[in-house]
């Protein structure tokens, strides 16, 4: 993540799997923790949590699809019914699916950009590794 803003939004306190020197478990506070936040959602997969299986978008659930305007668009609505869900949407102004340009690799690269009431912007993009046809996921806030 490039930004450390301390600016605090609604809602986001997002745990991180690290530790502290004095073996406390390390948050994510404003920008950092709502960009983890996001990911998580669309990283995760619907039904994954027992209690509550609706969270989740399963943006890896694409990596074989032929990305079209219809699956943009889907995937899309997707992120917003999540977003009205599990994020408050105060702190949104817009949130969509894109298809960025292609890497030297070949490979498509799909991104979600987020705009912030405030002007702030964060993307989360993915790409499947060529090597163990995992996706990939980078957050540039």
């Amino acid at each position: 993540m490039v930004s450390n803003t301390t600016k605090e939004y609604a809602f986001m306190n997002e745990v991180v799997l690290s530790v502290n020197a004095f073996k406390e478990v390390t948050t994510e506070k404003g920008l950092n923790g709502l960009a983890l936040n996001i990911r998580n959602l669309l990283l995760t997969r619907p039904n994954t949590y027992p209690s509550d299986p609706d969270y989740g978008v399963g943006i890896q659930d694409y990596r074989f699809e032929t990305i079209t305007e219809t699956v943009l668009s889907e995937i899309t609505q997707k992120i917003k019914e999540q977003q009205n869900t599990y994020i408050p949407s105060e702190n949104i102004y817009e949130i969509r699916a894109e298809l960025l340009p292609t890497s030297n690799s070949g490979i498509k690269t799909l991104g979600v950009l987020v705009t912030l009431r405030n002007g702030e912007n964060i993307a989360v993009t993915f790409e499947q590794n060529k090597s163990n046809m995992k996706v990939v996921s980078q957050i540039y806030v």
